[in-house]
């Protein structure tokens, strides 16, 4: 090669060198140039609904149902138990969250089928509506504390025999003002005893029934209102007991089978346990039960609460305090168990 080749060549890779210089550099502006126009474009974007949101829009209105939906077919369950009517309790033993004697046992019940009443007419109002003409009363036991501990003896205000008989009058009572005061128009009532009502030491499994206050007060009230049409009594002899509402399976017990002694995921366990158990005998939609003194509504069981609250015992076991109340809640005809709640009484 001669020197001006050499010449020649040596300008020609320094032109090259220069136009691909040139060429990354427009291939980067032309890069920027894309990523700010991306940048704009969402800025531009973010902008547009910013102001849309500020901008204001009539809400798309609810439509009224139609009339064929307006009123619903439902019977109310009313759930009763563990009121303990003839037991004190010293606010001085419970550091003053609950004081419960005659008088506030007395109170309670009346406050507890005046809240059965509210509920139930609240429900049966307005342009939707629930036609409650059926109730469902479930006396699940306990309605004494008895004699089955010492200590009960001690702070008993009255005897087993004149208990039962006091709480046989608010229930009684109690029945007769729903009929007065609400829209039913047939009430059910399905009872268990309790353990606590019992006349033996211990439960006796074949013949709990026939050692029990609560089976006596039943039968006394059925008694009463023998010749009224419109209240139907069913006392079980056994620990379960099952009615059929609007179509609906309900299991009743009175809860004291069931153990869990304050365990991990509380009573919530062991009682799916026992609902698999008592399903694969007799299947069941919703089952009731008392007992723990302590409202929950589990979705296939409902426990209930109590009419005498907090007390020494509740204290000990290391139980959260939880106001006095029994529970409440509608079988709907066509979508089963709805409208729970606790009914608070104290």
């Amino acid at each position: 090669m001669t020197t001006e080749e050499a010449v020649d060549a040596a300008v020609f890779d320094a032109r090259d060198r220069k136009i691909a210089r040139l060429e990354r550099r427009v291939a980067d502006a032309e890069a920027s140039q894309r990523a700010l126009t991306r940048e704009l474009e969402i800025a531009e974007e973010r902008t547009r609904i910013a102001l849309a949101i500020t901008e204001p829009r009539e809400p798309t209105p609810i439509r009224p149902r139609s009339k064929s939906e307006r009123v619903w077919e439902a019977a109310a369950v009313m759930m009763a138990s563990d009121w303990h009517v003839e037991e004190r309790v010293d606010p001085k033993t419970v550091n003053g969250v609950n004081s419960y004697d005659l008088a506030t046992a007395e109170a309670r019940a009346h406050s507890l089928f005046r809240g059965w009443e509210w509920h139930i007419n609240l429900l049966a109002k307005g342009d939707v509506r629930y036609r409650i003409n059926e109730g469902f009363l479930w006396l699940g036991g306990d309605f004494i504390s008895g004699n089955i501990h010492e200590e009960l003896v001690e702070t008993a205000q009255l005897s087993p025999t004149k208990a039962t008989m006091f709480a046989t009058d608010l229930i009684a009572a109690g029945i007769e003002h729903l009929l007065k005061k609400t829209t039913l128009r047939r009430i059910r009532v399905l009872c268990n005893d309790g353990n606590h009502e019992r006349t033996t030491p211990k439960i006796r499994v074949s013949t709990r029934a026939d050692n029990s206050f609560g089976w006596l007060m039943y039968h006394s009230l059925a008694l009463r209102f023998a010749k009224d049409s419109r209240v139907e009594f069913t006392v079980c002899d056994g620990a379960h007991g099952y009615i059929d509402v609007m179509g609906h399976t309900i299991r009743t017990t009175h809860g004291d089978e069931l153990r869990y002694g304050g365990g991990i995921g509380g009573l919530a366990i062991p009682l799916r346990k026992a609902l698999n158990r008592w399903n694969s005998l007799r299947r069941a939609h919703v089952t009731i039960l008392g007992h723990f003194h302590e409202f929950q509504d589990l979705g296939s069981a409902v426990v209930n609460g109590s009419l005498i609250g907090f007390g020494p015992y509740s204290q000990r076991i290391g139980a959260v305090p939880e106001p006095a109340s029994q529970g409440f809640f509608i079988i709907d005809k066509d979508r089963g168990k709805r409208c729970v709640s606790p009914v608070m009484v104290g």
